[in-house]
């Protein structure tokens, strides 16, 4: 019998227990501590923000980002649209009991690209991150975009944000921007719906989501966290060079697409020139005095004198 427990079961059980005893509501520190733990400890220290677009999900990662490291609003901890595969594995060689800020998980770990040769050199690197006690935290708009292999197999927690006020309101004497649901995957499942997320999927309105959500209660979720406004966290010049940031990947993006629009209508173009160039050719074969009339042979045969 196994009287002291190990690393993950203390963790989630400190976790729970915090929680338990602030009547179900995450404090920003909890959410911290569990990182610190996790990278002391050279554990995968993976967090994944998730929810639609314009609740929050950047600033909340800025949150914490700001949280476990005070330096950390620069190009050297945050990764935008518009970087690639190597700025990722150079982001990790650099860092070390640091964190880093993925602005679109989606980027680096689809659904659609978890066989790709960039997939697998990447995930060789987060092992190496792992040993340097590297943070993760990455935004991805639904969590099932995001690949197996990553979501199941390295995050550790999910931040799910469920909703925003369109004014901060005031929550146990604090202002309150959002609010969102934390789970921690199983520790005991190494692969498969560690998040039993799969639950949670149909639900209809908010009202079922928080009911499905409390239903798993100790077992995947944990409680919901309340989300402060950034500007208690960021200052002025570290939300504008976000914003600057985002705004630089979203438009590098726009010109990829732009590109590839305009590639695929000259390809279509160039097809739509050879299908005509093909059905011609068929129609000369069927009628021959086409193709003469067209290379002006019918013209000179009937302008030549005729032959006695």
């Amino acid at each position: 019998m196994i009287s002291e427990k190990g690393i993950f079961e203390e963790l989630y059980w400190k976790f729970k227990e915090k929680v338990k005893k602030n009547f179900g509501v995450v404090k920003y520190d909890y959410i911290t501590e569990f990182i610190k733990t996790l990278q002391d400890n050279e554990l995968d220290a993976h967090i994944l923000i998730t929810g639609q677009n314009g609740l929050g999900k950047s600033h909340l990662m800025l949150q914490l980002m700001k949280l476990l490291n005070p330096n950390s609003i620069n190009t050297e901890h945050l990764l935008f649209a518009y970087h690639d595969t190597r700025h990722f594995i150079n982001r990790i060689k650099n860092l070390e009991s640091d964190v880093l800020g993925i602005d679109e998980l989606k980027k680096f770990f689809h659904y659609k690209q978890s066989m790709a040769t960039e997939q697998v050199v990447l995930n060789n690197y987060i092992e190496y991150a792992r040993a340097n006690r590297v943070a993760f935290i990455g935004c991805a708009k639904d969590w099932a975009q995001v690949n197996n292999n990553y979501r199941e197999g390295k995050v550790q927690m999910v931040i799910w944000l469920v909703d925003r006020f369109k004014k901060p309101i005031e929550l146990f004497e604090e202002k309150v921007q959002s609010y969102a649901m934390v789970f921690l995957g199983n520790p005991v499942i190494d692969s498969g719906d560690r998040f039993q997320f799969q639950f949670l999927r149909y639900s209809k309105t908010h009202e079922e989501l928080r009911v499905r959500a409390e239903e798993l209660w100790g077992q995947t979720f944990y409680g919901y966290f309340f989300i402060k406004p950034t500007q208690e966290f960021l200052t002025k010049e570290e939300i504008e060079f976000y914003k600057a940031e985002k705004k630089k990947g979203i438009d590098k993006m726009m010109e990829k697409s732009i590109a590839k629009l305009e590639e695929k209508e000259m390809r279509e173009q160039k097809e739509k020139e050879r299908e005509e160039r093909r059905k011609m050719m068929e129609e000369y074969k069927r009628n021959p005095a086409k193709l003469e009339e067209l290379l002006g042979w019918k013209k000179k045969k009937e302008d030549e004198p005729a032959r006695v």
